[in-house]
């Protein structure tokens, strides 16, 4: 029912330009402007990835609203313009789940890092000494303790 509702919305003659222009701001937007710039890369060096992806849906979304207006009722205008909406949304949250994840990682492992002492028990000559982390050689034999 609502999405027979939207499409009736979408037939009204003035509100089919205000998605469009809606949608084309949102898609031209500096919010999405990075995901233009690496597609746009990405083409360059003919790589087709998620971003070049999202631009071809995007665009067959925003292009394919108007001309559904020129056949109004035999066209599904309002199912383009959500597509296109639905399809940069889910690139951008995944993009921004990606971002996050990536940061957590590196925060663990800058975390870790901080946490590798400053000497190391090597065995030499069957003694055990404590030398700087720096002297220790290929071959030698270190000696983990607990704790």
């Amino acid at each position: 029912m609502a999405v027979g509702m939207w499409l009736d919305l979408v037939t009204i003659p003035v509100l089919p330009l205000g998605v469009v222009g809606a949608g084309a701001g949102d898609h031209v937007r500096d919010g999405v402007g990075f995901i233009k710039r690496m597609a746009w890369a990405s083409l360059w060096r003919g790589i087709l990835n998620q971003h070049v992806l999202l631009e071809f849906a995007a665009f067959a979304g925003l292009t394919g609203g108007p001309v559904g207006d020129l056949r109004p009722g035999r066209f599904p205008v309002g199912d383009f313009f959500g597509a296109a909406t639905l399809v940069t949304t889910y690139h951008i949250l995944s993009h921004y789940s990606s971002l996050v994840v990536r940061t957590k990682a590196s925060q663990a492992v800058r975390r870790l890092m901080a946490l590798r002492p400053d000497t190391a028990r090597v065995l030499r000559d069957g003694r055990e000494v404590e030398v700087p982390i720096d002297d220790v050689a290929v071959g030698d034999r270190v000696r983990i303790r607990p704790g």
